[in-house]
């Protein structure tokens, strides 16, 4: 079963949608400019080998600032966050995945994100 096209994603309580520009047998893409001039990308990826399986989610957003060397030019700066499953081929269901994932999410989340927060600062 596919994802949605277009797919919608919330940035700072604000939604985009952001419609599929690329899909392949490993994966889909999806991609807009938001309406503070921002780039979003959205994007699905699989690999199955023999013994594990790896899928991920990532969400990039990319922008152009002033360049702080070079005033009179923009620079296109980026980041991006992912999640990722490697999870074996044999016996691993997908709700083991998604139990793992909630899992993860629901601790990252705790506390208005304070967890998430700590990991963005660099904390361990």
């Amino acid at each position: 079963m596919a994802f949605a096209d277009p797919q919608a994603l919330t940035y700072n309580a604000v939604s985009t949608d952001l419609p599929k520009v690329l899909i392949n047998p490993e994966g889909s893409f999806y991609r807009a400019l938001t309406a503070l001039g921002a780039t979003h990308q959205l994007s699905y990826r699989h690999s199955t080998g023999k013994q594990r399986a790896r899928h991920s989610a990532s969400f990039r957003r990319e922008l152009a600032v002033t360049d702080p060397l070079i005033p009179a030019q923009n620079a296109v700066v980026g980041g991006t966050v992912t999640l990722s499953m490697d999870v074996p081929v044999k016996i691993w269901t997908p709700d083991d995945s998604l139990l793992m994932v909630l899992a993860l999410m629901s601790h990252l989340s705790a506390s208005s994100g304070a967890n998430a927060l700590k990991l963005a600062q660099g904390q361990s």
